[in-house]
């Protein structure tokens, strides 16, 4: 058996042996020419053992290679034997050989491939040799065989002159390699090349070779490039490969070599910045995509190529080459702007020509009419403008939280790394998956579809039309479940029933609608996702429940089919709602947002009324005795059990705050400049306020009073309105957002709202209402210097950048904030100049104090020693010797506690006068001390 077992061991070995001995299938020795001149060609000897296939071939993976009669010239082909041979051309890339052992054949190929698409004047190559620089492909040189194995490739090249070969081909000698004949069709670098190598991503190698005359010097290239590099590594995923092999030089070349199977990058020298990075852009995405069919590939070869921007920026930022690359790009291709500086010059004239085509429409007809009319508006504008909409979509439904860098890496991990050609239905898939959002709607109508993109113009400059782009973001389904609005917690029959048929949603909520309603309805979606968060601030946390929204152009429904009474003297341009069930998960609304206005946060309306539902949800206890979940309200709501402590003030006031929250939060320069005065802010509430705070006529009014002011009385209301929003800015700027929730929380425990913010603040709420009263009259008082008061605020570091804002909408309230902060915020330092740095501490001054106080030590000692020597001698009273020793000793204590009050940082002037009270203080602390202790000796 062991004998056995050792023969087996034995044949497995050799077999193995002859495996190994029989990987090498094929040997070549390439000889460039020293001058190749129009020629353009070397010499190849290619060597192939016995038992080798008698087909060998030419690479023909490129649809780009034109017929060329004379690529190959055999010159002469003998066995191991030297026997000549016969090898016969069988088709356009294949030859015959007429051998049953080992055989070579020497043979010259012609480098200088023409392109077939050529459409210039000038002839371009695939390929091409010149007397400094070239670029081989190895699969159209060298005659291959059919199997699998191992080759050898050794080259004789020019004196100085140096290869870049693929990562795959080892290295044996100096200019000799080994690869695969998987990996025989690679991409050759030579020539007299400057070689710069770094390293990028998890410590691989980045190769950058230049040869000849380039446009920057070429050490240059090299930090570039790496930058490049390390931020696709970052954003768009790991590169698998050991090395990146770049090569730059200036020949006769149609475009840029960077797919497989060759790894090494080529670019013309003449090139600015943004087309490296480009290149490696297409390097590291496209080229690992693999297609049935060219149709496939074609549909969503535009997504790759509009997707350049939003990589490239933030690149061309890191290398501070911005301006250059806006100078060198075509007129107007500008970045980051490319869609809104592209749109009108070269897109939307194309709008009702044969050019305007759905973007998956593009290769075919490009293939098919030739026109290179289609090439820059629909992959590049077209195709950027539609992943410029995805992209601000999707950060509106994850909050900020993903965008279209997210798909990007993806897409490279799940299909680029995987060999796999990705479908623009992966594409809409990959959309879906990192959003969580369905863009079936939006792909539809602006990807296979041809819709008129959602872009409005105002002035000079565009924007999306979110009334639109929401309706493709939201993607509308019909109410399957025929949800339907309730009336408080009580049941409704048939002829109440309101058909709303259709539905979006989102993460937090759903809103039905009619189906005319769709942009509205999505409007609707939209402003209560950017409230979400904000709302959510003020509140203290996120609803229990999904929200849902029911809405109706139509006031008769409203009031029959929501149980909702609308306020008179709606226009077309306002909207008015509010939550209609106790339990405080649903909204009505009668109108959304006007069409006419697509930043729907502009509106107080949404977040106010989601304040309402936030607090029912969060805080039931506040509306209902007891209620310590939302699962309790039904019940008590049965047994009439509503709080009789619930103020409609308080409730009404914190959600116009959050309301303003919500607005601070989410607004920017552009909005708040397009803005109307009153949009966010009543400021006839305001004017009001500060004439109550500075006449009393009327004035102002006690909180606890709040709920009884007469509703018909306008300057009542616009009083208790003003009073409310800067009451609880008073409390959010003073105790902070955890405050409110403390505040909240104690309210929710069933007691009264005064009782609530004395056990949230440790405080009465009459001395809150004192001190709130006192900050109004002080900001009425100072209303007219707004910005001189505002400005002095923020000179002396406190953080001002938010009622800024506020001061665009309403200066008193702003103001009124900024005294909050001032009040009860201890400041930041404030930042120091340059011109004012120090060193640190103030070293050489306590130097010189110590000195000073040494000085006045050994002085005193020296006078009070002098004293005690004269005593007998001296003519001086003894009274002013007395005196003398205790004005040197006091004077010496004022001067220690001086010291080490300056030493701790207490300013000159405090130090000086709280020194003398700790001196005093010292006097009369011995005084008593010597008082008790001589009434002791006395007894």
């Amino acid at each position: 058996m062991n004998k056995a077992r050792i023969l087996f061991l034995v044949l497995i070995i050799c077999l193995a042996c002859r495996i190994s001995t029989a990987q090498t299938i094929a040997s070549y020795d390439v000889q460039l020419m020293e001058d190749f001149g129009d020629q353009n060609t070397v010499n190849v000897k290619a060597v192939f053992p016995a038992g080798i296939g008698r087909e060998l071939h030419l690479s023909n993976n490129n649809r780009d290679w034109e017929e060329y009669e004379e690529q190959i010239i055999i010159k002469k082909a003998y066995d191991s034997q030297g026997k000549d041979i016969r090898v016969e051309k069988t088709d356009q890339d294949t030859w015959g050989v007429n051998s049953d052992s080992g055989f070579t054949i020497e043979y010259s190929a012609h480098t200088a491939i023409p392109f077939a698409l050529n459409l210039e004047s000038y002839p371009t190559y695939l390929a091409y040799v010149s007397k400094d620089c070239g670029l081989v492909h190895t699969g159209r040189i060298l005659l291959a065989p059919q199997g699998e194995g191992n080759i050898k490739v050794n080259f004789a090249l020019p004196e100085s002159w140096k290869i870049m070969v693929d990562e795959t081909w080892k290295k044996t000698g100096e200019n000799s390699f080994e690869t695969s004949l998987r990996d025989l069709y690679a991409l050759i670098a030579l020539g007299k090349i400057d070689v710069y190598s770094e390293s990028f991503g998890d410590n691989q190698k980045l190769n950058v070779g230049v040869c000849g005359k380039t446009k920057y010097d070429k050490s240059k290239y090299l930090p570039g490039l790496k930058t490049c590099a390390d931020y696709f590594h970052e954003n768009v995923g790991k590169l698998p490969q050991k090395e990146l092999n770049v090569f730059i030089t200036e020949l006769p070349l149609p475009g840029d070599y960077m797919g497989e199977p060759f790894r090494i990058t080529i670019n013309r020298a003449d090139r600015s910045w943004g087309m490296f990075e480009g290149m490696i852009w297409h390097y590291w995405f496209l080229r690992p995509a693999y297609y049935k069919n060219d149709e496939e590939g074609g549909k969503v070869w535009w997504f790759g190529e509009a997707l350049s921007p939003f990589i490239l920026y933030p690149i061309y930022k890191k290398l501070d080459v911005v301006p250059e690359i806006e100078k060198e790009q075509w007129e107007p291709f500008t970045f980051p702007d490319l869609s809104w500086k592209n749109w009108q010059m070269i897109f939307e004239p194309s709008i009702g020509t044969k050019y305007d085509i759905a973007l998956v429409d593009y290769y075919r007809m490009n293939q098919e009419t030739g026109d290179r009319g289609y090439y820059h508006p629909v992959p590049y504008i077209k195709g950027d403008l539609v992943l410029e909409m995805l992209d601000e979509s999707m950060t509106e439904v994850t909050h900020g939280k993903k965008d279209i860098k997210d798909v990007t890496k993806y897409i490279y991990e799940n299909y680029a790394l995987k060999g796999i050609g990705y479908t623009i239905e992966d594409v809409l898939n990959a959309f879906n998956t990192v959003s969580g959002n369905d863009y079936s709607d939006f792909f539809k109508a602006y990807i296979f579809g041809n819709e008129r993109f959602p872009i409005l113009k105002e002035g000079n400059d565009y924007r999306f039309d979110w009334s639109v782009l929401g309706d493709k973001t939201y993607a509308s389904v019909p109410n399957k479940e025929k949800a339907r609005p309730l009336v408080g917690l009580l049941s409704r029959d048939s002829k109440e029933t309101v058909n709303l048929e259709l539905k979006k949603e989102s993460k937090h909520f759903a809103v039905y609608f009619h189906p005319q309603d769709s942009e509205e309805a999505a409007l609707m979606l939209l402003g209560a996702e950017r409230a979400y968060n904000s709302v959510a601030k003020v509140y203290g946390g996120e609803p229990k429940l999904k929200i849902k929204m029911f809405m109706t152009y139509d006031k008769n429904e409203a009031t029959e089919g929501f149980g909702y009474n609308p306020p008179g003297g709606l226009t077309e341009d306002s909207s008015g709602g509010g939550p209609s069930s106790d339990i405080g998960d649903e909204l009505m609304w009668l109108k959304t947002i006007s069409k006419k206005e697509t930043w729907i946060l502009s509106s107080m309306g949404i977040p106010h009324e989601l304040g309402h539902v936030y607090m029912r949800q969060l805080y039931p206890g506040i509306y209902f005795t007891g209620a310590k979940s939302l699962s309790e309200v039904p019940e008590l709501v049965k047994k009439g059990m509503y709080n009789e402590y619930w103020l409609s003030w308080f409730s009404e006031g914190l959600a116009t705050y959050a309301a303003l929250e919500c607005w601070l939060d989410n607004v920017n320069e552009k909005d708040m400049e397009n803005l109307e005065t009153n949009v966010v802010i009543n400021r006839d509430a305001f004017k009001q306020l500060i004439e109550s705070a500075k006449t009393k006529n009327p004035p102002l009014v006690e909180l606890s009073k709040l709920n009884d002011i007469n509703k018909d009385d306008m300057k009542s209301v616009y009083l208790s309105e003003a009073e409310t929003m800067s009451f609880f800015s008073y409390i959010y700027q003073r105790y902070g957002k955890e405050g409110m929730h403390k505040l909240l929380s104690e309210y929710d425990k069933g007691v009264t709202v005064y009782q609530a913010a004395e056990n949230a603040f440790g405080t009465s709420f009459a001395e809150l209402e004192k001190d709130w009263k006192s900050l109004i009259e002080k900001t009425a008082t100072n209303n007219n210097i707004v910005d001189k008061e505002l400005e002095r605020i923020r000179k002396e570091g406190f953080d001002t950048s938010k009622v800024m804002q506020v001061k665009k909408q309403e200066p008193f309230l702003a103001l009124f904030m900024a005294y909050t902060i001032e009040k009860y915020t201890t400041p930041c330092p404030p930042p120091i100049e340059v011109s004012e740095q120090t060193s640190g501490f103030p070293w050489l001054i306590l130097i010189i104090l110590i000195i000073i106080i040494a000085v006045l030590v050994l002085i005193t000692r020296k006078v009070i020693k002098s004293l005690s020597k004269k005593d007998n001698k001296t003519t001086i009273p003894p009274d002013k010797k007395v005196r003398s020793h205790k004005i040197l000793k006091t004077f010496l204590i004022f001067l220690l506690v001086f010291v080490i009050l300056i030493i701790i940082g207490i300013p000159l002037l405090i130090a000086i006068i709280l020194s003398g009270i700790i001196l005093g203080l010292i006097i009369l602390i011995r005084k008593v001390i010597r008082f008790l202790f001589k009434k002791k000796n006395l007894r």
